[in-house]
């Protein structure tokens, strides 16, 4: 083992002074390597968006990421409702149709409205909203970054949540909505005139507008956005009907596998394999750099470092040129 290890890494007279990691076969089939990881990256959303894989998976991925994060916290974990899918998917729909990105739409249905469309009685209800992702954990990043969508998530309050997706076009792009939406059912018909409005965790006047189609709150605040925009909208609220008697419906299990996983995370599959690629190339750079100087032979220390380079600059366009910020709502 530690002879073809010394074959492949340390420059001897036995491999003629060039190491097989850095001979012509070997270049060229780890320059492969990162090309075809390179475009199985940038590709792989926009594939995924054609097999539907996406709206089948990435909720289930979600709704584990944001488990994972209230268990580590000592809340109990979300159960994902069906009912709040569907309510979840006829807002995606929507937004998709008439080419908004807000929990208020153009008609100025409020994000509740979606759970009435659905027969959903709450004693609380929550919505969170993200889109132009490309990873499955940017998503969750960028709602727990935020105060706000981070209350959300982590509202001890909320026994069920449902998500959904939908494709469509923003800013000119394709891309995919999210919708998250969260809820508490009630064992009763929910009284909406005696409602009151929480933003966060601080409870507000309850001044809503209300009707016998939705709840409409007019307490608005800044939307938070990637770190890389700054646009201003209003921001998710949380209604609570204090009329209502919550139904407990909670338990925690593992909705999705670390395949699923893996498949919405090409950020994290291509950053881990060129990790691991230019660790092998920086170990045989050391080897090489501790024989070579001496010899004043640097040919084989310009092709690691070229190999380095590629790998550096491969990552900085896929993460930096290639995919615009995430947004959420």
């Amino acid at each position: 083992m530690v002879r073809k290890l010394k074959k492949w890494f340390v420059p001897h007279k036995e491999n003629d002074f060039r190491p097989h990691l850095f001979r012509t076969a070997s270049v060229v089939g780890l320059l492969t390597l990162v090309i075809i990881l390179f475009f199985i990256a940038s590709s792989g959303p926009s594939l995924l968006r054609k097999t539907k894989l996406t709206a089948l998976v990435l909720p289930r991925v979600l709704v584990d990421y944001a488990n994972q994060d209230r268990l580590a916290s000592n809340y109990p974990g979300l159960t994902i409702s069906p009912v709040l899918q569907k309510a979840a998917q006829l807002k995606a729909d929507d937004m998709v149709a008439k080419g908004y990105f807000a929990h208020k739409s153009p008609e100025g249905h409020s994000s509740w409205y979606w759970f009435q469309q659905v027969g959903y009685d709450f004693v609380y209800a929550g919505e969170n909203l993200a889109v132009n992702f490309n990873e499955s954990s940017e998503v969750n990043d960028a709602w727990m970054n935020s105060p706000s969508h981070k209350a959300n998530i982590m509202n001890s309050r909320f026994t069920e949540i449902g998500i959904a997706t939908a494709e469509g076009m923003y800013q000119g792009k394709p891309t995919t909505f999210v919708v998250q939406m969260f809820g508490t059912p009630a064992q009763s018909k929910s009284n909406i005139h005696n409602s009151q409005i929480i933003s966060g965790s601080l409870q507000k006047s309850g001044k809503t507008v209300v009707d016998k189609k939705q709840v409409t709150s007019v307490a608005t605040s800044a939307r938070v956005l990637g770190v890389q925009t700054g646009d201003m909208s209003e921001s998710f609220i949380v209604v609570e009907d204090r009329t209502a008697v919550p139904q407990d419906s909670r338990t925690t299990m593992q909705y999705s596998n670390w395949i699923e996983r893996l498949l919405l995370s090409p950020r994290k599959v291509l950053s881990v394999s060129y990790a691991i690629i230019a660790s092998v190339v920086l170990v045989g750079l050391v080897c090489v750099l501790w024989i070579e100087v001496k010899r004043k032979k640097l040919y084989l220390v310009v092709v690691a470092l070229s190999l380095l380079a590629i790998i550096a600059v491969l990552l900085y366009v896929y993460r930096v040129i290639l995919f615009t910020p995430l947004i959420v709502g």
